[in-house]
């Protein structure tokens, strides 16, 4: 009888919770309240000439008072879509450096690690050769032609300081 009224509350509550009319971007305003606009970002990566699943492709601001990562995973086909706040909504306007790695699924964290399967050739802001400046327009970005064959592996980036905000 329990689990009946557990399921009872919780079938009510999925039911009166999505009765408010609210908006993507009502509700995106109420939880993130500096949330800024975005413009959509996509691109295609291929590894060898062969398009590569599941590669991590992240947008680092220029401006180092700007904490956000827009980042965007890959398909079976290579492409992404850049995200910042929902699923493809793109990036803010600004100057990016471009990052790529290609990570592996950990189950039991239920998230994403190295080693990164690219040698550490593309995943440092410091040093990488892809940038970007989203304005207004849709971005379509070149694709990234990433080679390996051949290619020695260098040492993982240090994770660079996020400044964090004031309470």
């Amino acid at each position: 009888m329990r689990y009946i009224m557990l399921f009872v509350v919780l079938a009510l509550s999925s039911v009166f919770g999505g009765c408010g009319g609210e908006s993507d971007e009502e509700r995106l305003l109420r939880l993130v309240p500096d949330a800024r606009a975005t413009t959509p970002v996509s691109g295609t990566v291929t590894v060898d000439g062969s398009p590569a699943k599941d590669l991590w492709v992240t947008l680092h601001p220029k401006d180092s008072s700007v904490t956000l990562r827009p980042r965007g995973q890959t398909d079976g086909r290579g492409n992404f879509q850049i995200t910042t706040y929902s699923a493809g909504d793109g990036a803010p306007e600004g100057d990016y450096d471009i990052t790529i790695e290609w990570l592996t699924y950990i189950k039991r964290d239920s998230d994403w690690g190295g080693p990164d399967k690219l040698k550490n050739q593309f995943n440092d802001p410091s040093t990488t050769s892809f940038h970007v400046t989203v304005g207004e327009e849709p971005i379509e970005l070149p694709t990234f032609e990433l080679e390996l064959e051949g290619v020695e592996g260098k040492p993982a980036p240090t994770a660079p300081q996020v400044p964090r905000r004031e309470k």
